[in-house]
């Protein structure tokens, strides 16, 4: 993004007359990207999206960022402000605001700057720029990272007493796109045990033996609360750990609260979560304030149901003891030693990064690959968030609004009995519709969804350049989650709807999934999004679909780039911005690009051996099998499918390729030729049947067979047209099937439609 060379402006953070420290709204401001002010209002709205604000404290400029919105109400912003907060200012129309995207700048970087409520800045204004610009070109535009390394203990440190984790005035804050507290009773367990076997002095180890538990990558330290200094630090990762000792602890106090190694601690207060709208930061809580002697044994609190477990874990130390030099059986614990054991002997690797969110992952990943299950979704839905806080300046608690979409498809699927699809599946359908819309190169249709979104964001967060992913055009797109949620109810009602498809669109369908392009199966909910839910019209244009694939899959014996070709201009007959195309277009684009493969197929029929292709002889096969069961019209859609689809077959040579004589099958080589292997002399056969009648002779064993044995109406039709086989009848079975197929039939051919 450029830096603009726009105004400076300078914004206090102190909502008092006399601009006291214990009135700084500081906090507000930065959780909420936005300045606001109760004076000054003429001069304030002069601001302009682009102007670069100064935000301070006192006689520190400790933020800046570039002003994302126009000047308004405070009221009409749709803000999210806590009733804590709305007791700190005035929330009234009186009360002017504007978005800010927040940068804040670390202690060396906060300039000084003269005490004022709010004012143009003019003869420092190049300095604040220069700041702001180096910032941004180091952390955001270059991706640069600073990280900082360190053993700590939790609050003590015997070593260096700078070392500890639990600073004076610091809050850890599991960030709003991490995952809930998630520990179960094993992995409680494991910490659990291996901390009072260290401390126990279990297994031969020395009493109080040092214990390290891994590592904890945390943000950089933000001020929090100019009025007590409080600062924060974000959990990328440790979550688990950190909560699980806080409730330890808790326990712990609640046994010798009188103690003093209680002193500084601030448990209750030491870890925020920010996950699931404050419903875990509820239940964090309600767990420290719990009964312990009355906890519920069933509860849907995660932090609630480890602190039983927990209590639990120390009861049985104490009642049965650990042996090896540790008390004996029914010997209470030493709170206070085991207290100041955990504060003071348990050591982390801290790891403090300074950098933007992409870049953190990313170095969380470089560390650890515990804690946060990084699969597709989950990156997607920190990355989109992370796209929406600095392209559009969002509000924190949009992150729940992407969450939701995840929840949407749960949901669906619960109600659904099954998977029917997941949040891949739709950002594929949404990556599809993208680059549709927006002209992107074709190739990028091709791309797994969540390379797609990583590149498209990298290109839009300026991380990284990719190839066909050019900035500009990136930069022009918007990511509405809108897509998202409508592509969830389209995906899932089509799924419903796929049980009322008649026999022939439904057979159709299974053909789409079963041909080399099985991966354009997504085109009937592109279609069914711009076109509607209206059954008869998604079977027109399923039938065409499948049909041209069908085609496609038979003349070329590998997946080839016209069909991709002609898969993606339909793409873009629907989806293009601008796009004009009607449903009825549409379908008759794609019949129309059927019929001009007729001499093609035709050749196929006449001359190919399609035996020698396992999908090309499966596809047509199974084709002339549907086609002469739609003819009888007597079975439903289930009962085509199961009998087509699911049925075990084998693709049977009337003639035996292998005649059991050998002499005989010398003949037949000679005479049949390529016949043996072409669309006339193959047909389905149940697997069981036909290793039943295996080379045998076709008229005293097969074809009584096919009679009377095999449920397939074109076996049965086949047995009764043809009482004698041989070369000249495998020929006019192939003419009469390429006329069926080709030109003939009224249920399926190149130049009409399956059942009009």
């Amino acid at each position: 993004m450029k830096i603009p060379m726009n105004r400076v402006w300078k914004v206090a953070s102190r909502w008092s007359e006399r601009g006291t420290k214990e009135s700084s709204v500081l906090d507000i401001f930065r959780r909420h990207n936005v300045v606001f002010v109760g004076r000054f209002q003429d001069r304030f709205r002069q601001i302009e999206v682009g102007d670069l604000i100064a935000i301070s404290d006192a006689k520190r400029v400790v933020a800046m960022g570039l002003a994302t919105s126009p000047p308004q109400p405070v009221t009409t912003m749709g803000l999210a402000f806590s009733e804590a907060d709305l007791s700190r200012f005035d929330y009234d129309d009186g009360v002017l605001g504007c978005r800010v995207s927040f940068t804040d700048l670390s202690d060396k970087e906060q300039p000084s700057y003269r005490v004022s409520t709010f004012h143009g800045v003019n003869e420092r204004a190049d300095e604040f720029r220069r700041i702001f610009k180096t910032h941004r070109e180091c952390f955001e535009e270059k991706q640069q990272f600073e990280i900082k390394a360190r053993s700590c203990t939790l609050a003590h440190n015997e070593l260096n007493k700078a070392d500890v984790l639990w600073q004076d005035k610091l809050i850890f804050r599991v960030p709003v796109y991490q995952r809930p507290y998630s520990w179960q009773e094993t992995q409680v367990r494991r910490l659990l045990g291996e901390l009072i076997a260290n401390f126990l002095g279990m297994n031969g180890r020395p009493i109080e033996e040092p214990m390290f538990i891994g590592t904890m990558q945390l943000t950089e330290k933000r001020l929090l609360d100019v009025t007590d200094r409080r600062q924060v630090q974000e959990v990328i990762d440790g979550q688990q750990r950190m909560s699980t000792l806080i409730l330890l602890l808790n326990i712990l106090r609640r046994r010798k609260p009188e103690s003093t190694v209680w002193a500084n601690l601030d448990i209750d207060n030491r870890l925020e979560t920010a996950v699931s709208s404050g419903q875990q930061q509820r239940y964090l809580r309600e767990a420290l304030e719990a009964d312990l002697q009355n906890s519920p044994d069933e509860t849907q609190n995660p932090y609630l149901r480890m602190v039983s477990v927990i209590q639990q874990l120390l009861l049985e130390v104490e009642e049965n003891g650990c042996g090896d030099g540790a008390p004996e059986a029914n010997v209470p614990l030493n709170v206070e030693r085991f207290a100041a054991y955990l504060l003071s002997r348990v050591y982390f690797v801290v790891i403090e990064t300074r950098a933007t969110l992409s870049k953190t992952l990313q170095i969380f990943d470089a560390i650890n690959t515990s804690g946060m299950d990084l699969n597709g979704g989950d990156v997607f839905k920190v990355r989109y968030y992370e796209y929406l806080r600095v392209m559009r300046n969002v509000e924190e608690t949009e992150f729940d609004s992407i969450s939701k979409l995840y929840e949407m498809i749960d949901l669906r699927n619960r109600e659904s009995g099954r998977i029917v699809c997941d949040i891949e599946d739709i950002l594929s359908l949404v990556r599809h519709v993208l680059v549709a819309r927006h002209g992107m190169q074709n190739v990028l249709h091709d791309y797994g969804a969540a390379v797609f979104f990583n590149r498209f964001f990298d290109t839009v967060l300026r991380i990284n350049e990719w190839p066909n992913f050019p900035q500009e055009k990136c930069l022009s797109i918007d990511v509405h989650l809108e897509d998202f949620k409508r592509l969830i109810g389209v995906r899932f009602d089509w799924s419903e709807q796929l049980e009322g498809l008649s026999a022939e669109a439904r057979s159709m369908w299974d053909f789409i999934l079963w041909s080399r392009y099985s991966k354009y199966h997504y085109l009937i909910v592109l279609f069914r999004d711009r076109f509607g839910t209206d059954l008869a019209l998604t079977e027109r244009f399923v039938i065409q679909l499948g049909k041209l694939l069908l085609l496609f899959s038979i003349i070329y014996w590998r997946a080839v780039n016209e069909a991709h070709a002609i898969m993606h201009k339909i793409i873009g007959m629907m989806c293009k911005t601008g796009a004009t195309s009607t449903a009825d277009e549409l379908i008759n684009f794609l019949r129309s690009t059927a019929a001009e493969k007729e001499q093609q197929i035709e050749n196929a029929f006449e001359n190919y051996s399609i035996a020698d292709n396992v999908r090309t002889k499966a596809l047509a096969c199974r084709l002339v099998a549907f086609l002469d069961e739609l003819e009888d019209n007597k079975l439903d859609a289930k009962e085509m499918r199961k009998l087509i689809f699911d049925t075990e077959i084998d693709i049977e040579h009337i003639e035996s390729v292998n005649h059991k004589d050998e002499n005989e099958r010398a003949k037949v080589h000679a005479l049949w030729q390529n016949e043996l292997n072409r669309i006339g002399n193959l047909m389905v056969l149940e697997s069981s049947l036909n290793r039943s009648i295996s080379n045998e002779d076709y008229k005293t064993v097969k074809l009584p067979s096919y009679r009377l044995r095999s449920k397939f109406r074109t076996v049965q039709m086949h047995a009764d047209a043809f009482p004698e086989w041989n070369l000249e009848s495998c020929k006019e079975r192939k003419a009469t099937l390429k006329r069926k197929l080709v030109r003939g039939c009224p249920e399926f051919c190149v130049n009409g439609s399956v059942r009009g």
